[in-house]
């Protein structure tokens, strides 16, 4: 008897059950119209640019083509003319013919001619000039020629003459080597050496 009742209430749940679902499908209404599809999404950033590639090494070189013959030397050329021979030019005038007179130049304080010391003042004593000839002195160096300052120097009647004390110019050093000319108006000339110590 309990088994018949169970068998009983479980055809019961199971018709129970069977109309509800179906009284369900039967109030459900039609299917709607589907929906419009969604706007699409945003297009994402660009990436970064790559790094660029490190530069590849270079080729080896190609081997060096092979050297042309030499050219032929060419011919020499043929020799110019020779150019028309310029005029010839005037001759100077004869110079006179100077005479040779005699220098000896000594430190005021020695007696060694031809030895000044630096500083130190000369005699000039000069000899075979004309009488009365007037007598310019000048002290040839490498420097240049300077004027010495003697005064006024005139050869006596036998052509001699004496310039005593004389300053020489300055700007001499020790172991420098000059001359004296002495220079007379007539056209005598002499010469003697000087060395600085």
């Amino acid at each position: 008897m309990t088994v018949w009742l169970r068998q009983r209430r479980t055809a019961a749940l199971v018709l129970l059950t069977s109309l509800s679902l179906m009284a369900f499908i039967a109030c459900a209404g039609d299917t709607g119209a589907a929906g419009a599809p969604g706007a699409p999404g945003e297009p994402g950033a660009p990436g970064a640019a790559g790094a660029p590639g490190a530069p590849g090494n270079p080729g080896i070189p190609g081997p060096e083509g092979a050297r042309g013959a030499s050219g032929d030397q060419g011919s020499i050329g043929s020799r110019g003319e020779i150019g028309p021979t310029g005029p010839s030019g005037s001759g100077g005038a004869a110079g006179a013919d100077a005479s040779l007179g005699a220098l000896v130049i000594h430190d005021s304080n020695g007696t060694t001619a031809g030895s000044v010391r630096i500083g130190n003042s000369v005699d000039v004593i000069g000899g075979g000039f004309s009488g009365g000839e007037v007598v310019t002195l000048r002290l040839a160096h490498a420097g240049g020629t300077d004027t010495i300052d003697a005064g006024s120097v005139v050869a006596n009647d036998n052509g001699a003459f004496a310039a005593l004390s004389v300053r020489l110019p300055s700007g001499m050093a020790a172991g420098d080597v000059a001359a004296v000319w002495a220079n007379g108006d007539s056209g005598t000339v002499a010469v003697a050496p000087v060395t600085f110590n």
